[in-house]
């Protein structure tokens, strides 16, 4: 017994020493740190030499080294300091960066971008020739050759001394190397060559001769003119100097001046550092690029004599800014477990930055420019924990163990890198019980499940003991949930004792601990049996029950299912109706309820939808088409006037299924949505407008199309109206006769004249009619045109043959639903524009006036006139009755 306490004692010494040195040496550890990193100094090197790169880093433990070039790896993580790239071929051009790792984590370093010097030859050898009118620009362009870097270039001719061209302003040269004659002349007339040298490997090259030839008059004014032009140009702030070209021709030469502007403003004045690199203004050099030289420059060419035209150029320059780090991350962030972090990465730059947050250098996520969908993630981040906002922060949440490591975000643009990052540290705490175990008493077979819930920071394991003996095998009957509570399934008395949780992590540990009961389950082992005993005997039943010691237990006898103290039937069943009395009355007030509720939504649905009308037929197209504009469009196209506003809006519905879907269209006002359905029938062909119907009225019309369609079939005139079947006799009358008159061609099929004949065309079916009833209403008329203009000074007779009440009366009077007047006016229309006492009073003066001077208007002289069939045959004139449409306001006489 001595001996074992002896081997307790060194064993927790043991391990309390482990835990101070873990301790100790996380305490001790720093994340990689470059001391040097790849310099962009020297970056140019010559085809087939050797190049060393060198990556330096400090921490602890000391890093190790990994190199990437245009972001591929180049081999594994090593020890080794340096990178050589032996025999350097153009192909090993790039952009080389090293990670830096240790068991804290890995960050990127700058990136280097080494440039392989080179030089071919000119690939074409033959003499080229450029002819040019005298007076204008010859352009002689840079034969092509492979350089890198670019080559400087030097022009010659066959003539000049030592074969450079003269510094004259007849010659300039363009960014790209092209030789610029100027007011070219027959003393221009000879052979050209470029020769070009890479000033990185002291190669030299000449091109092959260029022939100018020169045809025209040498005397020949020449309006200025720009031949090369600024063009728009991006500089990165800080850049030494930038060059902008403008080169202009003109004859005289002499004579030929050239100005530069900024945003319209003398470049002297515009407060920015340049440079003009000739005496004739031709090469703008703008120098130290900042903000302030962002802007639209402007060159001007013009005579100094005048004469000619003035002639301008421009072009935009823009600065761009490398990104800057608004503030900087702490070398160490502090997370509890857990919690939610922000790491911020506050960039700016000109344009704004792209953002790439990387984890000990595995991407996280970008934003900006060059983010997209196909941006996938390194990081495992269980369920999508990581997410970069908008601002470009990195927001961690429910921090674990493993989320330790290094962040770092690299901010990039088109001027160039920068970076910031941390060293994210994960607060550890000890277990905290939330849930304690608690005494337990279940049935035996049935599940017990003892609760041993904690919180900690990393999250805590479990261990269980039964009987303060270990749990060695936690599996079939005994499970831990993930929660650290213990499972038994079908419990058995054997299961009862004493349960103890320890919940630990490496910074404590808690404990807890609770007993379960498992009781025998009461239950009839030996039941009654059917027993024969004599009238008077005495019968014994028996009833044995096995059941748990500390359970009592009562045993109830029925006799034929009733209970052997034989209660009141009657008595029971009045307390239980007493008892569902409230519960019956409260479901059917419920009821009225809901029925009350469902009313109003449809009520409701039937205002919402009261304005709004569907439309059928309309192509989809990908195009992005205002859908209100295409509707207004077509059914002005189709004499219904509806202007955008009409409109409230206008939207597809239903899913897409490879056809075109209904348009539903909300219009403001109610009149505006009948007249479209009025005139629906001259909507193009396969586009057909109908109401917004609930879908309850919509089954509803359904059923009723086999009933409209009976009849019609009888010959009566139906209709389905909202929800109901309108039928209003046989077919015919004036409404069906305008109908027709408007519709047909041939209303009437054939007629005889007064001569007998059968007329069959329209001409003549009219004309039959027009003699016909012409003579039989045949009366003279004075008629003249006249112009009604009263005043409200005119003086009226006191008593006119109308009085406005009778006018009022007879407006009142007017029928609604009526067919309308020759001029398209309508009962309702009558009704809403002349009730008002001012106009009741003009219209009565009209007419009162018409009647005293017995002069009709010459408009109220024209009608309509239509056929209505009485009866017999169709084909003669006299079994009609003519019906006449003349102006509305007529038809009150």
């Amino acid at each position: 017994m001595y001996s074992r306490r002896i081997l307790g004692v060194f064993y927790i010494s043991y391990c309390i020493l482990q835990l101070t040195t873990a301790a100790e040496t996380s305490a001790q550890m720093q994340p990689p740190r470059f001391s040097m990193q790849p310099s962009s100094l020297n970056s140019i090197v010559r085809e087939g030499t050797t190049k060393i790169l060198q990556c330096s880093a400090v921490g602890i433990p000391q890093p190790i080294y990994r190199w990437l070039k245009n972001g591929v790896p180049l081999g594994e993580f090593s020890s080794e300091l340096f990178y050589k790239i032996h025999n350097t071929q153009r192909q090993d051009a790039g952009a080389y960066q090293c990670i830096a790792k240790n068991d804290v984590g890995a960050i990127f370093s700058e990136k280097n971008n080494i440039v392989v010097a080179y030089m071919g030859v000119f690939e074409n050898n033959i003499e080229q020739e450029v002819t040019v009118e005298s007076g204008k620009a010859a352009i002689l362009n840079f034969p092509h050759i492979e350089s890198e870097p670019p080559p400087s270039v030097i022009w010659q001719d066959e003539n000049g001394e030592n074969g450079v061209l003269r510094y004259d302003q007849k010659y300039a040269i363009t960014d790209k190397h092209q030789l610029v004659i100027l007011c070219a002349s027959k003393e221009d007339v000879r052979s050209y060559r470029a020769r070009a040298i890479n000033t990185q490997l002291g190669k030299v090259e000449n091109s092959p001769y260029i022939k100018l030839n020169v045809y025209g008059d040498d005397n020949k004014e020449i309006a200025p003119e720009i031949i090369i032009k600024p063009q728009d140009t991006k500089i990165i702030k800080g850049q030494e100097y930038r060059n902008i070209f403008c080169i202009a021709n003109a004859r005289p030469l002499h004579e030929l001046e050239t100005l530069w502007f900024k945003d319209g403003i003398l470049i002297d004045l515009a407060g920015i550092t340049y440079d003009l690199n000739d005496q004739w203004n031709r090469t703008l050099s703008l120098i130290s690029a900042n903000l302030t030289h962002t802007g639209q420059y402007t060159c001007q060419a013009r005579l100094k004599t005048g004469g000619f035209a003035t002639v301008t150029a421009s072009a935009t320059v823009t600065v761009y800014e490398k990104p800057t780090m608004l503030s900087n991350l702490k070398s160490e962030t502090y997370g509890e477990f857990g919690s939610t972090i922000v790491l911020e990465c506050n960039v700016e730059g000109i344009p704004l930055p792209s953002i790439t947050w990387y984890k000990d250098a595995k991407k996280i996520a970008s934003v900006g420019a060059g983010a997209g969908e196909a941006d996938n993630s390194d990081v495992d981040d269980g369920a999508g924990r990581y997410r970069v906002e908008v601002d470009r922060s990195l927001i961690i949440s429910d921090l674990k163990m493993e989320d330790m490591g290094i962040y770092q975000c690299i901010a990039s643009n088109e001027a160039g890198e920068s970076s910031i990052y941390t060293w994210l540290k994960i607060k550890t705490s000890p277990p905290v019980m939330q849930s304690a175990p608690s005494n337990l008493t279940v049935l035996d077979g049935k599940d017990a499940t003892i609760t041993c819930r904690a919180i900690g920071a990393p999250t805590p394991n479990v261990t269980w003991y039964f009987n303060d003996s270990l749990i060695i095998k936690l599996s079939g009957r005994l499970q831990a949930l993930d929660e650290g509570d213990l499972l038994i399934t079908s419990t058995t008395t054997a299961d009862s004792g004493k349960y103890t949780c320890i919940r630990a992590n490496d910074a404590g540990n808690v404990s807890g601990e609770a007993y379960l009961t498992v009781l025998v389950r009461t239950q009839i082992i030996a039941p009654p049996v059917d027993t024969r005993v004599l009238l008077g005997h005495t019968a014994t039943l028996q009833c044995k029950v096995s059941n748990d010691p500390n359970v009592k237990y009562n045993i109830d006898w029925f006799h034929n299912k009733h209970d052997s103290n034989r209660f009141d039937h009657k008595s029971d069943t009045k307390k239980m109706d007493d008892k569902l009395k409230p519960i019956i009355e409260e479901n059917l007030y419920l009821k009225n309820e809901v029925e009350i509720l469902n009313e109003k939504v449809k009520r409701l649905e039937l205002g919402k939808k009261e304005n709004n009308l569907i439309f059928y037929g309309f192509k989809e197209s990908t195009e992005n088409i205002n859908i209100a504009e295409m509707v207004s469009k077509t059914l002005n196209d189709s004499d219904t006037e509806i202007r955008k506003s009409d409109i409230n809006k206008a939207f597809r519905i239903d899913k897409v299924k490879g056809e075109a879907r209904p348009i539903l269209v909300n219009m403001l006002n109610e009149w505006k949505r009948n007249e479209i359905l009025r005139n629906k029938k001259k909507l193009p062909k396969n586009i057909y407008v109908n109401e917004d119907f609930s879908k309850d009225i919509l089954e509803k019309r359904r059923e009723l199309i086999p009933q409209l369609k009976e009849e019609r079939r009888k010959g009566r005139i139906a209709f389905i109206k909202y929800n109901k079947l309108v039928v209003k006799g046989e077919t015919g009358g004036i409404k069906k006769a305008l109908k027709e008159l408007k519709e047909t061609k041939t209303w009437v099929p054939n007629i005889k004249n007064k001569a007998g004949k059968q007329e069959t065309t329209r001409r003549a079916i009219i004309q039959t009619a027009t003699d016909f009833f012409r003579k039989l209403y045949a009366a003279e008329q004075s008629t003249q045109d006249i112009t009604i203009n009263l005043d409200d000074d005119d003086d009226l007779e006191d008593i006119p043959v109308f009085l406005q009440s009778e006018i009022e009366k007879a407006v009142n009077s007017l029928k609604n639903n009526k067919a309308p007047g020759a001029d398209q006016i309508t009962n309702e229309m009558i009704k809403t524009s002349v009730m008002s006492p001012e106009k009741l009073r003009k219209l009565t003066e009209i007419y009162n006036f018409i009647l005293s001077t017995e002069c009709i208007p010459s408009q109220w002289t024209k009608s309509t006139i239509i056929l209505l069939h009485e009866k017999g045959d169709r084909n003669v004139i006299q079994n009609y009755r003519p019906i006449s449409f003349v102006e509305y306001l007529q038809s009150f006489l």
